[in-house]
């Protein structure tokens, strides 16, 4: 069972090199427009240090804009 939480999903987010617009403060529901490479950097943040393989093919991305809705993706992946 994968258990990252929602505090290490907002730590690889901290990534100022690839997330540089977002806010210092980041909440759990946060809005968060990702564009194609940040979405990419953090599935491959979650595949190397967490073992979590998310494919693009396999979820609706457009739909993934918070912390909140990373992580329950990624319990519904484990699930």
């Amino acid at each position: 069972m994968i258990r990252i939480q929602k505090e290490d999903i907002r730590q690889m987010l901290q990534d100022r090199r690839i997330f540089r617009n977002l806010p210092e403060g980041l909440e759990d529901d946060t809005q968060i427009v990702f564009d194609s490479l940040s979405m990419l950097w953090l599935m491959h943040c979650l595949e190397t240090e967490w073992g979590i393989n998310l494919y693009a093919e396999d979820y609706d991305w457009l739909g993934v804009c918070s912390i909140n809705d990373i992580h329950r993706v990624i319990l519904g992946q484990s699930g």
